[in-house]
């Protein structure tokens, strides 16, 4: 019988950590966990002490994250990535021999995780990943991404909102409330600040509490005072605020 490999797992949240220990369960026949360590340092004293197959390791870690860590490693074991990072931007993870697991991590995609480096390890396909590979893959992780799709949970349910038939954002009350094209309204946590570099152009923030879908604006209204109000849609009108003036009648040559 083939010794299961040897693997530590490199997750500064708790829970996330937890859960992943609990995933690996139904495996113990294929792999066992040799270690745990909540940062990248803790991470790579653990490597360097028990030399496991591969580590499940987290991308960004407070103290030391993913990168720092596997660049001061002398030798490089198999790596999967556990992030929240969008699944398409990870594609080139897939492509280059590093797999990934998406939080929250599902058990379907872990099982093909580990008969993925069960194969790799048995048959000797190939090696692990030069350092350069991960850093030129990493940095291309955090490059802005445009968001395709906006998530929101309703209830024991979690709706999929197409960023494109989004009308407008507003945020009240710690939350941010998204409205589409069918008038329906969803609530969400990321800040106007969070989404707005990930938004495509034709959205822009025309107050410090409003986001607007420039293809679901009815009409823009000038008064005598040199203020403007965009109307949308679905009826909503939308003062716009002083420090975001200037920046809008460059955009329209008003």
């Amino acid at each position: 019988m083939t010794k299961p490999l040897r693997t530590i797992i490199i997750e500064d949240e708790t829970l996330a950590r937890q859960r992943l220990e609990k995933l690996l369960i139904p495996f113990h026949e294929q792999v066992t966990v040799v270690g745990v360590a909540n940062n990248g340092q803790e991470g790579l004293a653990l490597i360097e002490t028990h030399q496991p197959d591969f580590i499940f390791l987290d991308i960004q870690m407070p103290v030391m994250n993913g990168l720092e860590m596997l660049m001061k490693l002398d030798k490089q074991p198999f790596v999967v990535f556990t992030t929240a990072y969008d699944q398409y931007a990870l594609e080139s993870f897939e492509q280059n021999s590093i797999d990934y697991l998406l939080k929250p991590i599902q058990p379907e995609r872990l099982a093909k995780t580990i008969q993925k480096l069960l194969d790799i390890t048995q048959y000797q396909q190939q090696s692990p990943p030069q350092l350069d590979q991960v850093h030129k893959l990493l940095i291309e992780l955090q490059k802005p991404k445009t968001l395709e799709v906006i998530r929101a949970n309703v209830g024991d349910r979690i709706v999929i909102i197409k960023v494109d038939g989004i009308q407008y954002f507003k945020a009240e009350d710690k939350l941010t409330t998204v409205v589409t094209a069918e008038e329906k309204e969803y609530y969400i946590n990321p800040s106007l600040s969070t989404l707005l570099p990930k938004l495509p152009a034709n959205f822009i923030q025309i107050s410090r509490s409003v986001i607007v879908n420039e293809e679901h604006v009815l009409e823009i209204r000038k008064s005598f005072n040199r203020k403007l109000t965009f109307e949308m849609k679905n009826k909503e009108k939308f003062l716009v605020g002083t420090t975001f003036l200037a920046a809008l009648k460059e955009r329209w040559s008003f």
